[in-house]
């Protein structure tokens, strides 16, 4: 499956209204990308650098990492991203 290219600004975005989806992710939003100039192993250009509000427990924090996992296999970052 080919990857949707995105903005940085716009993945910012797509991720935070995920993470929104979930009920305990009240407050939880992505605060910084780092988008690399070659994809790594697996195909995908980013990752999640900084977070605000991400639960405490290994539980929880398990299930956001997940959801970024599982986007990570939709969206690259473009060119002009």
């Amino acid at each position: 499956m080919e990857r949707i290219l995105v903005s940085a600004p716009a993945l910012r975005v797509l991720l935070n209204l995920e993470l929104a989806t979930l009920d305990f992710c009240e407050g939880v939003e992505v605060q910084k990308l780092l988008v690399h100039p070659v994809a790594d192993a697996d195909g995908c250009n980013w990752e999640v650098a900084a977070y605000s509000g991400l639960p405490r427990d290994e539980q929880h924090r398990s299930l956001v990492e997940a959801v970024i996992a599982s986007q990570r296999y939709r969206y690259n970052v473009g060119k002009r991203g």
